[in-house]
């Protein structure tokens, strides 16, 4: 089951597994703690979930006894004045496909959301963040039905 975190359905009980999910992530991924600020982000996170929760598409993947078996964090940013899907974390457990799934879940919130907005102002664009190969990630997003355009590499450093 997917499911997309939203407190008023009473999901609340479910934010620290997706929280806890969000920082394992980092720390297994992330050349150094201090090249991600994780609880700075994640401070953002929550009180965007809290202050703007149609904007916030957190979901996590259940198996049949309601184990967590993957995540996705994703919210909708505005970028140079056109709002557009922004995906920081994506990850499911070793040997668990969930990601088609995850992504009709990903589609329905997004249609939810542009229901409600005017048609200059609506969610066409997405940018997915990762930390595993691009090449990888492309095959599995195109296998969604998700257009991948473009990509760019991220070049990180200190001052």
């Amino acid at each position: 089951m997917i499911l997309r975190l939203e407190r008023e359905k009473g999901h609340l009980n479910f934010y620290p597994t997706f929280e806890a999910r969000l920082r394992r992530f980092v720390e297994k991924y992330a050349d150094k703690a201090e090249s991600c600020p994780v609880d700075s982000i994640l401070h953002e996170m929550v009180n965007r979930w809290i202050n703007t929760p149609a904007l916030a598409g957190y979901f996590l993947a259940l198996d049949e006894d309601d184990f967590t078996i993957g995540h996705l964090a994703s919210w909708i940013t505005n970028y140079y004045g056109q709002n557009r899907l922004y995906v920081w974390q994506a990850e499911m457990d070793e040997g668990q496909d969930v990601l088609e799934p995850m992504v009709v879940q990903l589609k329905s919130w997004i249609a939810e959301v542009n229901s409600k907005l005017p048609c200059d102002f609506q969610v066409t664009r997405w940018e997915w963040l990762t930390w595993h190969p691009m090449v990888v990630w492309q095959r599995y997003l195109r296998k969604t039905g998700l257009t991948v355009s473009q990509t760019h590499s991220l070049i990180e450093g200190t001052l």
